[in-house]
């Protein structure tokens, strides 16, 4: 049967109901179109898969916006090598990252950021991220130029305001 109840050791994410649940946000409209609009931006060819060159200056402008957006040459290697790390888990040996693979990618970046399993928190994060590193031009989403891109301070949805707040009052 499937399991709301959590192990010591298991994220709530991971249970199946969180599992059930991760997988029908990947279908919600709202967030399917930011996904669209990252997918437009980082598929620069529009050949329906990201190359490894395409997804390393994807990777490097995300990491600006929510890790570190210093222009130091020792940050970019930086970048470069958790990018390289990234594109081997990412890829799965694949020479290019389709849209599924690409997909589950950002689920597992907003899984990482966000601690909330609601639309609303995705969204808020998704879409914080798409207006951090990219930018409209000529009608096309396209990258910004990594220097107009800069960290950004994650906004915590209303559901993850008020689950601190429950917290907060249950430890009391």
């Amino acid at each position: 049967g499937i399991h709301s109840n959590k192990h010591a050791d298991q994220h709530e994410y991971y249970t199946d109901l969180g599992l059930l649940k991760r997988e029908s946000l990947k279908h919600h409209p709202e967030i399917r179109r930011l996904l669209d609009q990252l997918w437009t931006a980082a598929d620069k060819n529009s050949d329906g898969g990201l190359d490894k060159e395409e997804y390393m200056v994807m990777c490097s402008k995300v990491y600006k916006a929510i890790v570190d957006d210093s222009d130091d040459p020792e940050d970019q290697e930086e970048r470069d090598r958790i990018a390289e790390e990234d594109w081997k888990a990412d890829s799965l040996g694949h020479d290019t990252l389709d849209y599924r693979r690409f997909t589950t990618a950002w689920f597992q970046l907003a899984d990482h950021w966000t601690h909330d399993l609601s639309v609303e928190a995705y969204c808020k994060f998704l879409g914080q991220i798409k207006d951090t590193v990219t930018c409209m031009v000529n009608g096309k989403i396209v990258w910004k130029d990594d220097s107009n891109i800069h960290h950004m301070e994650i906004q915590e949805s209303e559901a993850e305001e008020d689950d601190k707040h429950v917290k907060l009052k249950e430890a009391d």
